[in-house]
């Protein structure tokens, strides 16, 4: 009879292709799990403002802003959390805008748009790739329905489009998510952030 080897399941791990969608989780802190663009940055072919910081690549007619203060906020989140990027966008598209913005956070730990789940014609994130309960996964992004999936850990932030001297960053977002790194389950201060919104949602829409 045939006999299949004996294979170890510590080198199959070591010889498995790195990809960003293969995520082996070892840090105890809780994910937090950041969308890209009009969250962090906005792509423009019009040149930025005089006091928004900007990249541009030479094979591209498009800027790419930062959100105001983007650099010091990235720095504070990676002391209380498991840092991901996880964007709609395309690996070509935003890796290299990754590279520049944000090297510290390495490949195993930003996911594009074949990492999201089609529903019609949208995009999902799925945030169960992220070894953790859910009680320790907290997804931020700009666009409102990305939260239909995960409404008690998807945190709504203002969409930016370029304007200079935006604060959201570190006097709104970081803030809560300040509470919720020292807290046993960010759900319930999510979810209390979700109703603040969709009732100031309700005063202009």
């Amino acid at each position: 009879m045939f006999e299949l080897p004996v294979i170890d399941a510590g080198q199959i791990a070591h010889s498995l292709p790195t990809s960003p969608r293969r995520t082996i989780v070892t840090d105890s802190r809780k994910a937090l799990v950041l969308d890209l663009d009009e969250t962090l940055i906005h792509t423009s072919t019009f040149p930025p403002h005089s006091d928004v910081e900007s990249l541009k690549f030479d094979d591209s007619p498009d800027y790419v802003f930062l959100r105001p203060n983007v650099r010091i906020f990235l720095d504070k989140v990676s002391e209380l959390f498991e840092v991901f990027i996880f964007t709609a966008g395309t690996q070509n598209y935003a890796e290299r805008i990754l590279d520049l913005l944000c090297p510290q956070i390495d490949h195993f730990h930003r996911f594009y748009r074949d990492s999201c789940k089609i529903r019609g014609n949208k995009c999902k994130k799925d945030l169960s790739k992220f070894g953790r309960p859910l009680s320790h996964v907290i997804m931020v992004d700009d666009n409102y329905h990305m939260r239909d999936l995960y409404p008690q850990n998807t945190i709504y932030i203002d969409k930016w489009t370029g304007t200079p001297y935006d604060t959201t960053l570190l006097d709104k977002l970081l803030p809560l998510l300040e509470t919720c790194a020292i807290s046993d389950d960010v759900r319930p201060i999510v979810k209390d952030h979700g109703e603040e919104c969709r009732q100031t949602r309700k005063l202009f829409y």
